[in-house]
């Protein structure tokens, strides 16, 4: 509970400072060779609920701060008493920042009115963007070009069932060059199961195994060796550790993908990113067309 009130006066301070009643230092945009907007009255900007050393607190400071915190519609359901916690939050940021901007020095005030302008540039993009990038609909024309061009992501691929041989140790030197001389033929055995069975009785510390290449059980040299076999090819040996594995794809299946139906809702998330790049990239040639850059 501390640190939710904690982070809720961290977000009012951070809003405190960037109100419109701040010193002239962090004007900065003024400076820009740019059209100044002309002044205008912010709704309930005249309605002063709060003065701290001189600095005024507005409704319109209070509104933003609700809606900022609360978001527009649970703003309009705060009661009397939760609006003016916030305002007390309000008047303690306030106080804090002025605080603060007495102990700095030049280079960190410098530092802060960077930041601020910084800010203040991200908002005017974005809400250029809002009016002029409007990216256009996700079309199902191009949900189902993306469905094609990607199944896999759709559960489409092939689900193939395997057996190998491998030891249930290290081996020795000289066992290891008898085992290696009788795994040398594995197409000359077609029932592998028997055939492991024969080597353990032999003494061989061989062990048979079957699985399918799902769930990411297999080591990364194994999947890779299974993935490239169709069924009933047979893998050169693979030794993982200083194991070695023999390896036999036994069946593959092919899996379809899921149906477009059921899929066009993540493909729509999905390409919606890109429609905005695009119109984000169009925007940005439309802006640097008309504007006089000049690198150095």
């Amino acid at each position: 509970m501390q640190a939710k009130k904690l982070l809720f006066l961290f977000f009012l301070i951070i809003l405190s400072a960037c109100s419109s009643d701040q010193p002239a230092q962090q004007q900065i945009a003024d400076k820009e060779p740019a059209k100044k907007a002309t002044a205008a009255n912010l709704q309930g900007e005249d309605t002063i609920l709060a003065v701290v050393n001189g600095s005024a607190i507005s409704r319109y400071d209070l509104d933003l701060a609700v809606r900022k915190l609360a978001g527009e519609e649970a703003a309009a359901m705060l009661d009397a008493k939760a609006t003016k916690k916030v305002l007390e939050s309000l008047v303690l940021s306030r106080a804090i920042s002025q605080e603060q901007q007495q102990e700095m020095n030049g280079q960190e005030h410098a530092e802060i009115d960077r930041e601020v302008a910084v800010f203040k540039e991200q908002l005017l993009v974005r809400k250029y963007l809002a009016k002029h990038g409007k990216p256009q609909p996700v079309t199902m024309e191009m949900v189902q070009g993306y469905y094609d061009a990607h199944p896999e992501l759709f559960g489409a691929g092939t689900v193939r069932e395997y057996e190998m041989i491998t030891t249930l140790r290290p081996l020795q030197d000289n066992e290891r060059d008898e085992l290696l001389g009788k795994l040398k033929d594995p197409q000359d055995h077609e029932r592998w199961r028997e055939w492991a069975n024969e080597l353990s009785r032999e003494g061989y510390p061989v062990a048979y195994r079957q699985g399918k290449e799902s769930g990411g059980v297999l080591h990364p040299v194994l999947a890779q060796a299974i993935a490239s076999l169709s069924a009933g090819q047979v893998a050169k040996l693979i030794f993982v550790q200083e194991t070695p594995y023999l390896v036999r794809v036994t069946d593959e299946r092919k899996t379809p993908a899921r149906p477009l139906s059921e899929v066009t809702g993540t493909i729509r998330k999905a390409l919606l990113p890109q429609q905005l790049k695009q119109v984000i990239e169009q925007v940005g040639r439309e802006v640097l067309a008309k504007a006089a850059v000049e690198y150095k």
